[in-house]
């Protein structure tokens, strides 16, 4: 797989972004990357049993910089790489929230992509 999804990336940009923006979603670099945003969070999901969006931008530290985790997190489920366990969780804003497991084929993707290093 050497760190390529098998997915078309251009499907995660709003047709209202910039053509940058839609360049670089479609581009073949853009991939699942040793130390990205989307490797932390899903080596955050393999570490434990499962965790809400907000339980995994704290344990990577991505929550206290407000960098867009749940983005992330959802692009992660969308590409069947962490799933919805059909549980929710109380947030710390009082809301209820999904709860995310890590998938047999996001642990290959984690293992691609750390064999890399």
């Amino acid at each position: 797989m050497s760190g390529d999804f098998p997915f078309e990336l251009a499907s995660f940009v709003r047709h209202t972004d910039p053509p940058t923006s839609q360049e670089a979603a479609a581009s073949r670099d853009n991939r699942l990357r040793w130390g990205s945003q989307r490797h932390k969070l899903l080596a955050a999901f393999a570490d434990a049993p499962d965790m809400t969006d907000e339980e995994a931008g704290k344990t990577t530290g991505l929550y206290a910089s407000r960098a867009c985790y749940w983005k992330r997190c959802g692009e992660l489920r969308d590409l069947g790489l962490i799933e919805d366990t059909g549980r929710t969780r109380t947030s710390e804003c009082g809301h209820e929230v999904i709860v995310s497991a890590v998938t047999q084929k996001g642990l290959a993707a984690l293992a691609d992509v750390e064999g890399q290093q």
